[in-house]
């Protein structure tokens, strides 16, 4: 049979969605900023939680670029541990982190 074969490259206009395929959903902490990269339009969230567990700030609610951002951290967020959770998708990224003020 002839059947056609096809590769996905750099940005790819799905129905309602953009997406990377090559992307990756990724956290990381940078100096008093979380940087994330997603890597499709579908809603995203990043929150931040107190180690027991309670909602401190919620970050970002709604479709991103795909692509890298950073988001400074909340300016009267006192010296602990927290963790970040980011929910892209079917997609989620945890990471546990230290804050001083």
């Amino acid at each position: 049979t002839n059947t056609p074969t096809f590769t996905l490259e750099d940005v790819c206009d799905l129905p309602n969605r953009l997406i990377r395929p090559n992307g990756k959903l990724s956290l990381a902490k940078i100096n008093k900023s979380l940087s994330i990269e997603v890597f499709s339009q579908d809603r995203t969230i990043l929150d931040i939680h107190a180690m027991d567990g309670s909602l401190i700030s919620r970050m970002v609610d709604g479709s991103l670029i795909s692509g890298v951002h950073e988001f400074a951290l909340p300016i009267d967020l006192p010296s602990g541990l927290y963790v970040a959770i980011l929910k892209s998708g079917h997609f989620t990224r945890t990471l546990p982190f230290g804050h001083v003020k």
